[in-house]
């Protein structure tokens, strides 16, 4: 049989008679193990976020001080069953990003071929200067999202959900298997 995709976890050889089938346990299909892992959500990122306020009011005033716009971004990316929620972070780029992405990538072929195949540029000039390099190199952009945690939107443990623009690059079959985690 074409196994390409099929997950490999929890996966045992069984024989049924005289064939060799394979049997699947996803542990996350029993709900005691679905709250046990919501539990130990909340029981971590409660603390972490009430520990990470100060350096969110710090950063979002330092985002201020560099960049005129809001300190909170917020991103519609595709969650659990495909729902559209909204992922918080810190801004890191200035408000005019899109705009400044699309003329940078029409007048760098370099660039635009950086961005096509990693979806990232290393020199990247929607970036606000000093404090967004900062909170992108020390991930302190993505603290907010622990109030996406806390909603139950997001789990501390799994994918982070991607934007739209990144789940455009790939096939459907593996954005279904994707929205089942």
């Amino acid at each position: 049989p074409d196994l390409l995709g099929l997950a490999n976890l929890w996966v045992y050889p069984r024989c049924l008679g005289a064939v060799l089938t394979l049997e699947i346990h996803n542990n996350l299909l029993r709900r005691a193990n679905r709250r046990a892992k919501r539990a130990l959500d909340v029981a971590l990122a409660l603390p972490l976020f009430l520990l990470s306020l100060p350096v969110v009011v710090v950063a979002a005033i330092a985002v201020k001080l560099f960049s005129p716009g809001p300190a909170i971004f917020r991103q519609e990316r595709e969650g659990l069953q495909g729902r559209s929620i909204g992922v918080l972070k810190l801004r890191t780029m200035v408000p005019d990003a899109d705009r400044r992405l699309a003329a940078h990538l029409e007048g760098d072929r370099e660039a635009r071929v950086q961005w096509e195949r990693q979806m990232k540029l290393e020199r990247d000039p929607r970036v606000v200067p000093i404090v967004g390099h900062f909170l992108r190199r020390s991930s302190a952009d993505e603290l907010p999202q622990l109030l996406n945690v806390l909603r139950g939107e997001m789990s501390l443990v799994g994918p982070r959900p991607f934007p739209e623009y990144h789940l455009r690059r790939f096939s459907e079959r593996f954005r279904t298997l994707r929205r089942q985690v």
